[in-house]
């Protein structure tokens, strides 16, 4: 059989390498070594699974002005094994707690698009 390659993209929280896209869903491993930026998604649902490490994501719906959506931000650590589900329009985070970098499973149900993302705040700077 041939191995096929993937689409790797570096970012400034690790990277991430893309095995799947379609219309109905997308598969990526995440490389988290940083943290990513507080965001949500208009069209898309995301599930992750921790292969390995520690991670600690905040979560929550987004009803409000930003102080008071943070105020209500769901905190859960997840280690290896363990996974959740962040719904369509849900902020969201994910910040490694090793010393190591976590890798996560990412499936991606609905419109699978980069810019999909609304930045809140971000550590690197990159919040429009």
């Amino acid at each position: 059989m041939k191995n096929q390659d993937f689409y790797s993209e570096k970012r400034p929280w690790g990277g991430y390498t893309l095995f799947a896209d379609n219309e109905q869903c997308s598969v990526k491993i995440l490389e988290v070594s940083g943290q990513l930026s507080l965001q949500s998604h208009n069209y898309r649902e995301e599930s992750w699974y921790v292969v390995s490490g520690k991670v600690e994501v905040l979560l929550g719906p987004v009803f409000a002005d930003l102080d008071e959506i943070k105020k209500n931000l769901e905190t859960v650590e997840l280690n290896v094994g363990e996974n959740i589900f962040i719904p369509v329009k849900h902020i969201h985070t994910m910040k490694n707690l090793g010393e190591k970098s976590a890798l996560i499973l990412e499936v991606s149900k609905g419109e699978y698009k980069e810019d999909d993302i609304i930045r809140y705040e971000d550590i690197y700077g990159r919040v429009k």
